[in-house]
């Protein structure tokens, strides 16, 4: 990786993120000093740049783009998981051979050898050397062979696959144009070793360069996830002098080097909290404001790996996207520290690790996924569609979610408000599960277990806390005490005029049942009148399916 110098700005030109394509490109080929600027930049940035602007659209950069630079390409892209992606491979040679027709030879031989050979052993059925003609000739009329420009060896493929042809033929000729010792020592390995050694060693060697590049194994970077104290870390940034004395705590610094930020400019465009504490860092203390951000950066590494589909950026919205969350909750867990206090923030920004900062977020919505669970487990799927869609999203992994009702998709926790939200919903729902439980008898799995009278279990499918709540209520309104039975048709009949005659009709409502259960009846009430005043005799039973529970 080549360090910027410092007479090589790394600043990105004004509103890039506003132009296309190809005025991205004009925009960086007009500055000073192109050369410098595409050199300077760190591998994955410059492949974050690339995938921003558009390969094919970015070949006159590529062009003055260093050897690591290219080796990256295939790094990044060359890869589904640990599986190899010969299809990219194809692809980023076409855009190098689009900025330049010598960079493709010089390119493949900067290539690991396995990784090389294991692409041809992808479609190669085997490779002799000129001694073997007896052995070639099993292969004559079934297969396409493929020599070697020296004639020393011949690679054996299935036949009909023009494209798997071509492929093969103009890596094997790049090899020989790029250095012909490389390419007969990745023929013979080729006979050597299997395609799974093949695959498995070159992946090696790339894990190894992404982790140069800030990309650590999946178990390390399952760290962004962990636990943290929090006390002992708002402690330890609370103290004026906590300089060097706790693990919590970064050192100042007084030069961070240079770097674009590109996928987190994008993620800083928006006015909120997070953004406007950076922007005044910056404005103050330009050393510490660039360390934030290449620890911010390292934290979007870091969930790249944890997430599922690992080191796979098939396109660079997937990266913009887990940096999105990444400064959500970062940005959560800095204004909940703060109070919501910029300038705090900001003097806590100089001292914080963006890792930390990031646990402790998590931590803030694992709490609240954690409550959710557990409502879950006592009240299964009887919560409703809201409800069921914000317990949904608080489930999620690693990173919990949420998605009040009303909400059509669910996102990051970003502000403490949202917490305290998501708290409301949590203690409404415990409230009314308590009250279930306690004075109604509910256990969800008696409820299972349960078959209810004139019910199948496509009707229990539409069950909820509220439906089971209306029909409570119906049986109060009919002078009964409070059940789940499903009402017939005549007793539908008798809550309808009960209704519309008025009067005290949940006066056979058990004395001291609490004031959340009183309220859910008086919710239940309302939505009943609501429903019967609609309707005219005679009631259909079936027309109550999700209201109430009616046979």
């Amino acid at each position: 990786m080549q360090d910027p110098t410092p007479k090589t700005s790394l600043a990105l030109p004004p509103r890039f993120h506003a132009l296309d394509g190809a005025h991205k490109v004009n925009a960086i080929l007009n500055l000073p000093d192109v050369r410098g600027f595409v050199e300077a930049l760190p591998p994955d940035e410059f492949y974050f740049l690339v995938k921003d602007i558009g390969p094919m659209d970015a070949v006159d950069l590529i062009q003055y783009s260093t050897p690591e630079q290219r080796v990256a390409f295939f790094d990044f892209d060359g890869w589904d998981k640990d599986i190899l992606e010969p299809s990219q491979v194809d692809e980023w040679l076409d855009v190098l051979r689009e900025a330049d027709r010598f960079l493709p030879a010089e390119t493949l031989k900067l290539l690991d050898p396995e990784f090389v050979s294991a692409y041809l052993l992808e479609f190669v059925r085997a490779i002799f050397d000129r001694t073997e003609e007896d052995e070639m000739r099993v292969y004559e009329s079934d297969y396409e062979f493929v020599m070697t420009p020296d004639l020393d060896f011949t690679l054996v493929i299935d036949p009909g696959l023009e494209d798997v042809s071509a492929g093969v033929r103009r890596i094997i000729t790049l090899l020989y144009q790029g250095d012909p010792h490389n390419a007969r020592a990745i023929m013979f390995n080729c006979r050597a070793l299997l395609k799974l050694e093949q695959t498995e060693l070159a992946f090696q060697f790339r894990q190894s360069r992404l982790a140069d590049l800030g990309f650590p194994t999946p178990e390390d970077a399952a760290a962004l996830y962990a636990r943290i104290d929090e006390a002992a870390y708002a402690a330890a940034l609370s103290r004026d002098a906590a300089e060097g004395d706790s693990p919590y705590v970064v050192p100042p610094v007084s030069d961070a080097g240079g770097r674009t930020h590109l996928v987190l400019s994008r993620v800083r465009a928006d006015d909120s909290f997070l953004n406007r504490v950076i922007a005044r860092l910056d404005a103050e203390d330009r050393p510490n404001a660039d360390r934030f951000l290449s620890d911010f950066g390292s934290c979007v590494n870091w969930a790249v790996v944890a997430s599922p589909e690992g080191v796979n950026f098939d396109s660079s919205g997937r990266v913009e996207g887990l940096a999105s969350d990444v400064h959500a909750t970062v940005g959560l867990a800095l204004e909940h520290l703060s109070d919501a206090e910029e300038g705090r923030a900001v003097a806590l920004a100089r001292k914080a690790a963006p890792l930390h900062l990031h646990q402790l977020g998590q931590q803030l919505a694992v709490r609240r996924a954690i409550r959710a669970r557990a409502l879950v487990r006592r009240g299964g799927s009887l919560f409703g569609d809201d409800l069921g869609a914000f317990f949904r999203a608080l489930d999620l992994r690693p990173r919990p979610r949420f998605q009040p009702p009303g909400a059509t998709l669910p996102a990051p926790f970003r502000t403490p408000g949202e917490l305290h939200r998501a708290d409301e919903l949590l203690d409404a729902a415990e409230a009314q599960l308590q009250a279930f439980e306690t004075h109604l008898g509910f256990d969800l799995a008696a409820f299972t277990s349960f078959a209810f009278v004139g019910l199948n279990a496509d009707d229990k499918r539409f069950i909820t806390f509220e439906t089971l709540a209306r029909t409570a209520t119906a049986r109060v309104v009919l002078g009964g005490a409070p059940s789940f039975d499903p009402l017939t048709a005549t007793e539908l009949e008798g809550v309808r005029r009960a209704l519309l005659s008025g009067g005290d009709v949940l006066a056979s409502l058990p004395s001291g049942v609490g004031p959340a259960l009183t309220a859910l009846f008086e919710t239940s009430l309302e939505s009943l009148s609501e429903t019967f005043a609609e309707l005219t005799p005679p009631l259909d039973p079936r027309f109550f399916t999700g209201v109430l529970l009616a046979r």
